[in-house]
């Protein structure tokens, strides 16, 4: 198969998942939710048929020192692994009132704020699993946005507004994979636009190395440098997906990033500080809502 038919070939292996999300799609966000709140979150179904994958989570939330309950964030582990892109495509297409019901996003005018001023914008999301419904928030809020992302996830569900947010896609690994990323989310900023993304994944190769609940791990910082060069606002925001279904978007920001006269070091050293100890509080106070992948991860590596 020629090079040129590869695109359409990715494209065509997602019709399934479109198929089945677009049958799924069909049942309400707020009925849907109310049933798998109940089946999931129901204590009987988790002992009897998800005795394994309990006791796994309860081994990880020791591993992590949790503050939650164990019992309530393993109910919202389940609806992370099993319902995040039915939730995403379900919401996607609601109107903007009843959009507005479930998803809740604090500190909104903050991003006003910043482009108003004329500001560029970094914001950085983490591997919580409802994270994918970032883009579409923001885009409700108003803003326009470029996701910088492994793949096209939300045109991939057929989430609608997915074609209204601009895509940089990660392919390959190394520095040459990286320059060309860089550029393009260069370029965006020097517009005064805003760029997101989540800076907790484990693609790409190099970085800085930072203790994070007690293992050392490799945080991608090239684009956090990119922006304090640049001299745009570095905002945080987290999703968080609630029992009944609601979701929880909260901004915070801008971090302190130095002076402009500070060393590169100092300056990545302090954006380092607000951003692990961030993540650490996120993973201990909602482990429930962390991506299964990423938790996987961590326990593989507390193996090694």
């Amino acid at each position: 198969m020629s090079q040129n038919n590869k695109p359409e070939t990715r494209e065509i292996s997602h019709q399934p998942k479109k198929r089945l999300l677009a049958w799924a799609s069909a049942v309400p966000y707020g009925l849907g939710s109310r049933i798998l709140s109940s089946l999931l979150g129901n204590p009987l179904t988790q002992r009897l048929l998800l005795r394994g994958p309990r006791r796994q989570f309860m081994s990880l939330c020791r591993a992590v020192g949790a503050t939650a309950s164990p019992t309530q964030q393993f109910a919202l582990h389940l609806q992370s692994r099993f319902t995040v892109p039915w939730r995403v495509s379900v919401l996607s297409h609601l109107d903007d009132a009843d959009f507005d019901r479930w998803v809740h996003v604090e500190n909104a005018d903050l991003l006003t704020r910043l482009q108003n001023a004329g500001r560029p914008v970094l914001l950085v999301n983490s591997h919580t699993a409802i994270a994918r419904l970032t883009p579409l928030a923001i885009l409700r809020l108003g803003h326009e946005l470029t996701v910088i992302e492994p793949e096209p996830y939300l045109k991939i569900i057929g989430a609608r507004g997915a074609e209204r947010i601009r895509s940089i896609t990660l392919r390959g690994q190394g520095e040459k994979f990286w320059m060309k990323e860089l550029y393009q989310a260069q370029k965006v900023l020097a517009g005064k636009g805003i760029v997101h993304l989540a800076l907790d994944g484990h693609q790409g190769s190099g970085g800085v190395e930072r203790n994070f609940l007690g293992q050392q791990r490799l945080f991608h910082v090239s684009l956090a440098q990119l922006a304090m060069q640049m001299g745009a606002d570095i905002v945080l925001v987290r999703a968080l997906l609630n029992p009944n279904g609601a979701i929880s978007l909260q901004l915070t920001g801008p971090l302190d990033t130095g002076l402009d006269t500070d060393s590169g070091e100092t300056r990545l050293k302090l954006f380092l500080d607000q951003y692990v100890g961030y993540l650490e509080n996120l993973w201990r106070s909602q482990t429930g809502n962390i991506s299964p992948r990423h938790l996987r991860h961590f326990m593989q590596q507390k193996a090694v």
